[in-house]
């Protein structure tokens, strides 16, 4: 079961990557299969082993550590001077993705391996509203807050259709 789920893990990032290409929802959508479907996948499938974050690193694998560093590694890589750096640049994009997957694997290994079970539900509880949050602020935004970008693809042309963001 665990090696089902890291290779159901690995096979979504590539996935989600590709979807980066598809306008600004594309890229949220590889964001969030980054961080809620594929890490959580191989956090399960990697627990217990060598690899597993909290794991190899006890001390610092508390839930609400990992969920801090997730919320401020996803924030930060949303404001529009970053957003444009990742848009100008495929390094810079994979770095990005790069980022989110570690926070995403850091954070579901902690709540995984949590021994006080609330704190691990109270982390990813904290996650979902906070990543919930930014969606709201980037898709009813009165304005564009990504230049270049579009929260469409290029091939849905209703002008009513997510105009807070423009297609990147």
């Amino acid at each position: 079961m665990k090696r089902a789920a890291l290779l159901a893990g690995l096979v979504l990032l590539p996935i989600g990557w590709g979807l980066s290409g598809i306008g600004m929802t594309g890229h949220m959508a590889g964001h969030m299969i980054a961080v809620a479907v594929s890490a959580p996948l191989l956090a399960y499938g990697l627990s217990g082993s060598s690899m597993d974050p909290a794991h190899r690193w006890p001390l610092l694998a508390s839930p609400m550590t990992a969920m801090l560093l997730e919320l401020v590694i996803v924030w930060t890589w949303h404001l529009p001077a970053l957003r444009a750096a990742a848009h100008g640049s495929i390094l810079v994009t994979g770095f990005e993705h790069a980022c989110f997957l570690a926070a995403g694997l850091f954070l579901w290994t902690a709540a995984i391996h949590a021994p006080n079970r609330a704190s691990g539900i109270g982390a990813l509880l904290l996650t979902s509203m906070h990543m919930t949050l930014l969606g709201v602020l980037i898709g009813l935004a009165p304005r564009p807050l990504y230049g270049g970008c579009t929260m469409r693809p290029d091939w849905i042309t209703s002008p009513t259709s997510n105009s807070a963001v423009s297609s990147c």
